[in-house]
């Protein structure tokens, strides 16, 4: 159980530092004013970031309950 908490674990923050990446990116160095194309992608990859702070908080949470005791 615990491989497969690592390997999703490991790829939501994989995908949350691509997307926080490619929007700085875009932020920075993007066409001012942003064409609808480009606009459309930066709130994609706004959307993408966000989600994947708060999947990563929900899978910290998660990880730090224990499970109950069988008696």
């Amino acid at each position: 159980m615990a491989d497969r908490f690592n390997q999703v674990f490991y790829s939501v923050i994989s995908l949350t530092v691509l997307c926080g990446s490619m929007l700085g990116v875009l932020a920075l160095w993007g066409p001012n004013p942003q064409p609808p194309p480009i606009a459309s992608l930066f709130e994609t990859l706004k959307y993408g970031f966000s989600m994947g702070l708060f999947s990563v908080f929900g899978l910290l949470g998660v990880k730090g309950i224990s499970p109950p005791n069988q008696n």
